[in-house]
Order: structure tokens, then C-alpha cells, then sequence
């Protein structure tokens, strides 16, 4: 990987290309939240030990090939582990997000196409039906589901459309941006991501005006985006943002932002 980087002056991901892990999708899906919630793992000593196919778990199979490291020095019995580098995080946690998506939507180029289609036609109502769906085709993790993770699933519908990710590394008052993509020459599109948690108990009318809080705050949000995008990203001339509120429990309101168009005031 080191070599390959100095060469192509590029870092990416090249140690997993290598030798991705198709061998680990069965106990993927069968551990799918543990396999994304990895940092700061313990594995005893004994379970290292085990040859019998029957009995092998995922995490002393990805300690045993790499995908896990040595957190500090080993204890007398037990290992903590943790991925080993940023390259292999992101590409072994899309790769679980996408065998997740794929067991429970299908086809992810045919539900991109459909994702496309709501963007494209500013459809707040089938957006919040389509993320709604893919919230709950995420595992959970703790009871609810990492805010990485969502925002992964999204990156790869988009990716498996053949849409890229624009990642200019604006920030603004210190955050970076959510998800901001081109949808089509000139047109970006920003998700802005709220997430609220709320006790299944509570009243109907108590969660939904809880999830109109949350996206008022979103497109607050989306408003201070507008121009420093447009400013900041020469190959887009027109950004239309789109605010979510999330709540793993309930699913998800979308709402379509203001568009900004280069040029106007």
C-alpha cells in the first residue's frame, strides 16, 4: 500500500483491493451489527484456537487476516483489537453496508435509479418513504442505528448509479458537510441529517412536531451552505438542498430546501 500510494501519489485503498473479503460475507450477515462496531474489540485467547469450520466466529477471522490489529499489548487472556487504519474502515464498512442493503432492498443500481428519480422531481414525500426503508433495512447497533452507517448507504446507492461525491472539504462554522453530490452537470445536491431520539411511548403529536423541530434546524442548517458551495465549487452552478430528520425508531421526514442558483442574490 505504502509503495503504491508514493507511485500513484494518491492514497486509496489499495491493501483491500488486494484481496476483498467475499470469503466473510456469510458471517457478515449473520453479525452484521458487531461487524460495524469494531473499535476497541475483546477477544479471549481461546477463541483463537478453534479449527472447527462449525464453530469460527467473525471477529477472530478478521483479526486472523488483517482486518483487525492489536489495540495495545496483549493481556494474559484476552486481545483488544481495532481496525488497523482509515483505508480499512472505510472500505470494510461500506462493504458490510452494502451486503446489508443488498440482502434486505435488492438490486442497488435499480433502487438508485429510483433515488435518482425523487431527486430529480424534488419529491419530499417518496424520499421520506425511500429512507424510511432503508433505515430499517440497516442493523442496529445499541439500539439504534451509527449516523456513519446511514450516510454510508446513501453514498453507495449514489455510487452504484455512477453519482460522485463532491468533496470539496468545505466547512462551515467547523463542520463538514453531510452528503453533497452531483446529480447532474452543473446541479448539486445537499443532504443536510438531523437525528432525534424519542421513547416509542411518546404521543403521536408530541414526535411529529419533534421531527418539524429537527428539520427546521436542517434547513437553518442548509442556509448557511449556499453560497460557500457555490463559491467554493466551481463545476457547480445550482445547489438544492434537501433537510432529513432521522429517528431510528420512527423513520425519517424529508423536506426539499431552498435552491440557489450561481449568480442570483
Amino acid at each position: 500500500s505504502l509503495l503504491k500510494a508514493i507511485k500513484e501519489r494518491n492514497l486509496d485503498s489499495y491493501w483491500y483491493r488486494s484481496g476483498q473479503p467475499t470469503f466473510l460475507t456469510k458471517f457478515i450477515r449473520s453479525e452484521t451489527a458487531q461487524a460495524l462496531s469494531l473499535d476497541q474489540v475483546i477477544l479471549p485467547i481461546s477463541d483463537l484456537g478453534s479449527q472447527i469450520v462449525e464453530k469460527l466466529t467473525l471477529t477472530p477471522l478478521l483479526y486472523q487476516t488483517g482486518y483487525l490489529t492489536m489495540a495495545k499489548p496483549p493481556a494474559a487472556t484476552a486481545l483488544t483489537l481495532k481496525i488497523p487504519n482509515q483505508e480499512v474502515r472505510d472500505s470494510f464498512e461500506s462493504f458490510v453496508v452494502e451486503t446489508a442493503l443488498e440482502d434486505r432492498i435488492g438490486d442497488l443500481t435499480e433502487r438508485a435509479a429510483s433515488l435518482l428519480e425523487f431527486f430529480q422531481n424534488n419529491d419530499a414525500d417518496s424520499l421520506t418513504k425511500f429512507f424510511t426503508g432503508i433505515v430499517t433495512s440497516l442493523p442496529i447497533i445499541s439500539r439504534e442505528i451509527n449516523e456513519r452507517t446511514f450516510r454510508l448507504a446513501v453514498f453507495l446507492l449514489l455510487q452504484a448509479k455512477g453519482l460522485r461525491e463532491i468533496d470539496s472539504e468545505l466547512r462551515v462554522e467547523g463542520r463538514r458537510l453531510v452528503l453533497f453530490f452531483q446529480l447532474e452537470p452543473r446541479r448539486g445536491v445537499l443532504l443536510e441529517l438531523k437525528h432525534l431520539r424519542l421513547d416509542s411511548k411518546v404521543a403521536g403529536d408530541t414526535w411529529r412536531d419533534a421531527f418539524q423541530k429537527k428539520l427546521l434546524e436542517a434547513e437553518t442548517q442548509l442556509e448557511k451552505y449556499y453560497q460557500p458551495l457555490l463559491d467554493e465549487v466551481a463545476e457547480v452552478d445550482e445547489v438544492q438542498g434537501i433537510a432529513l430528520a432521522v429517528c431510528w425508531d420512527r423513520g425519517v421526514e424529508a423536506k426539499i430546501g431552498r435552491k440557489v442558483v450561481r449568480g442570483n442574490t
